[in-house]
């Protein structure tokens, strides 16, 4: 039985037990699971605060607390106006747990920490590193630090080409790319209904969920919406989020909308997911996104998304759910006509996500890049 071990460096600091931690990490606990299912077997290394092995599902996490090495490394780039100091810092507790625990393939997440990927591709087996945001280096001494850092990196992994294309300019191989999903979520069941307040209503009810921020644009969303009234005057439009820039702003243009819009504020992750599961469609107006882990829980249970036309929501929608170019309130507006006049969309967007989107396809696309090495 061949062995990959997933390494990640990044972990909330409201991760305070194992259990927790498995929770959060929704990306390593489905992909690993689903790649136990397939035959692998899998140890999941994380950074954490505390020191643990955890048995759970045919998976064996690794909870590693960082050296003191790594700690001195950040405390001096902090020191230094550092935003990022573990992007730049060694990582030796990672790696002693690779040394006693070697796997045939290891599986890393993001492509910016330079020291841990330069450290890892000195090991020995082969290293996959997963596109999960960040940028390219744009400075000469940041692109030198990324070149060594990858040239041992034998596949990069990205949501689409586009994402890949500033590396591909930095230098790194473009046969050596592959496109694979960032990640999934765990299918969903009809059970999250049950946690939404009974308050929410309204023929048909509308979800956006994210950021409250430029990126994610929500204006155009309102502004979209209140188009969509004219056809639809019963609409209502619910909003969740986390980070709120934008939250002035929002609530001024929500008010002139009146009992159409509900802002329900910060919700955990289940709520906002309880929130989309009550939904007829859900809209998102992002300028960018890595992947769309809303588009996915939407798709998962069967409510069409309708997204800006974004290379990101191209690959997860194909002929499902309607797209509008960014920063077209008409575009949304009539893309919300078209998904709830059209009754085999939730059919469609549920087959689409377990064929192609859920974490049993994602680890089927990964193994085929692990067997590429291994």
């Amino acid at each position: 039985m061949s062995r990959v071990t997933l390494v990640s460096q990044h972990h909330d600091a409201a991760w305070v037990t194992p259990d927790a931690f498995i929770l959060g990490d929704e990306t390593r606990d489905g992909l690993s699971r689903a790649l136990v299912r397939r035959g692998w077997a899998v140890d999941v290394l994380v950074e954490a605060d505390f020191d643990a092995d955890i048995g759970r599902g045919g998976v064996t996490w690794r909870f590693r607390r960082p050296a003191p090495l790594s700690r001195t490394m950040r405390a001096l780039g902090r020191a230094a106006g550092d935003p990022h100091p573990p992007i730049r810092s060694l990582a030796p507790h990672l790696l002693r747990a690779l040394r006693e625990h070697p796997p045939d393939v290891i599986h890393a997440f993001d492509l910016v920490f330079y020291p841990l990927l330069w450290s890892l591709g000195h090991l020995g087996p082969p290293v996959i590193a997963h596109f999960h945001g960040g940028s390219a280096a744009r400075r000469p001494l940041w692109r030198a630090a990324e070149s060594a850092a990858l040239a041992r990196v034998q596949r990069l992994l990205f949501t689409t080409l586009e994402h890949a294309r500033p590396w591909i300019r930095n230098g790194y191989p473009a046969h050596r790319v592959r496109l694979v999903f960032e990640t999934s979520v765990e299918r969903m069941g009809q059970h999250l209904l049950e946690q939404v307040d009974p308050g929410v209503q309204g023929a048909p009810m509308i979800a956006c969920v994210g950021r409250l921020d430029a990126v994610k644009d929500p204006i155009t969303t309102l502004a979209g919406f209140e188009r969509f009234l004219a056809t639809s005057p019963d609409a209502s439009l619910h909003l969740a989020w986390t980070d709120a820039p934008l939250h002035a702003e929002v609530v001024r243009r929500a008010r002139s909308l009146g009992p159409h819009v509900r802002l329900h504020g910060r919700l955990s992750r289940a709520g906002s997911r309880a929130l989309i599961a009550r939904a007829d469609a859900l809209v998102q107006g992002s300028t960018r996104e890595v992947c769309g882990i809303a588009v996915l829980e939407a798709m998962s249970l069967g409510v069409p998304p309708v997204v800006t036309d974004i290379p990101s929501f191209r690959a997860i929608l194909g002929d499902c759910g309607a797209m509008f170019r960014p920063a077209d309130p008409e575009g949304m507006a009539r893309g919300l006509g078209a998904v709830l006049s059209d009754p085999s969309q939730s059919a469609r967007c549920r087959a689409r996500f377990d064929t192609l989107l859920s974490f049993d396809a994602l680890a089927l696309e990964v193994e085929r890049v692990y067997r590429e090495l291994v």
